[in-house]
């Protein structure tokens, strides 16, 4: 947990079926009221449908524990997935929530 009771979490590597659930637990673990929850995506390599959607479930999670979550570092292939997901994890106008 950082200084100001936000939580940061770092994924690296591929986020797809084989990591979506161990993904979407710890996600779901860092939720709490008013705690914003910060998911860094600079360091995965590949990202399928399954894994963003894992993202979209735990933002809505969150959304229902008054809690928010924010994603960093999500481009290419991974930002297009979200948004396909419409979920309001990807800002229309490019930038980051």
């Amino acid at each position: 947990m950082l200084t100001d009771g936000s939580v940061h979490v770092a994924v690296r590597g591929v986020v797809d079926a084989g990591s979506s659930c161990e993904l979407l637990d710890v996600l779901i673990q860092g939720i709490a009221p008013r705690r914003t929850v910060i998911v860094d995506l600079t360091d995965v390599t590949y990202a399928d449908e399954t894994g963003m959607a894992a993202l979209a479930v735990a933002d809505r999670i969150a959304w229902l524990h008054d809690s928010e979550l924010r994603v960093l570092g999500c481009t290419g292939e991974a930002e297009q997935l979200l948004a396909e997901l419409r979920t309001s994890l990807v800002d229309p106008t490019g930038l980051e929530r």
